[in-house]
């Protein structure tokens, strides 16, 4: 399968470029700067520059791919409140850009990897794919954690 991906150069990203390469997929991986890449390039991985910010230029490097592993985000902890801003760009408006190029492209199958902090305090209940979050119908609205965990979870009401 030819399989488009995002996030490649991460930690999971990473492991799961090396995953697919080994079962015999054929890896585009969108990459923002080389030097972070030479592993993916070193077992077989096309790599492709850009970003998440341009849907036109997504789609184009999408188009004839067989799935997209969207995997890429912006993680930081405990970053100051006015710094939200690029968290919000990378994690929500770059996921908008990548699944509307994918749809553009006409590519049949997405994977759309994230955190389980979009479900926030679980209350030690265990969350499936319909869980809804306790703090949705709060008078005081959703208590977030972090602006990851805020930015994530805008990016899942995609």
């Amino acid at each position: 399968m030819k399989i488009f991906m995002t996030g490649a150069t991460g930690f999971i990203g990473g492991a799961t470029a090396r995953h697919l390469v080994e079962q015999g997929h054929e890896l585009t991986c969108l990459v923002r700067d080389r030097s972070k890449a030479s592993e993916l390039e070193a077992i077989g991985c096309t790599l492709v520059d850009g970003d998440l910010s341009s849907r036109p230029r997504l789609a184009e490097q999408m188009t004839g791919h067989d799935a997209l592993v969207h995997n890429a985000a912006l993680y930081e902890v405990g970053i100051p409140r006015d710094r939200a801003p690029v968290l919000r760009k990378a994690n929500v408006e770059g996921t908008a850009n990548t699944l509307e190029a994918a749809l553009e492209a006409g590519v049949p199958r997405v994977l759309y990897v994230s955190t389980c902090a979009v479900f926030g305090n679980t209350h030690r209940e265990i969350a499936t794919e319909d869980f809804r979050r306790p703090d949705l119908d709060s008078p005081g609205g959703m208590e977030f954690t972090s602006v990851y965990e805020e930015t994530k979870y805008e990016a899942h009401q995609i």
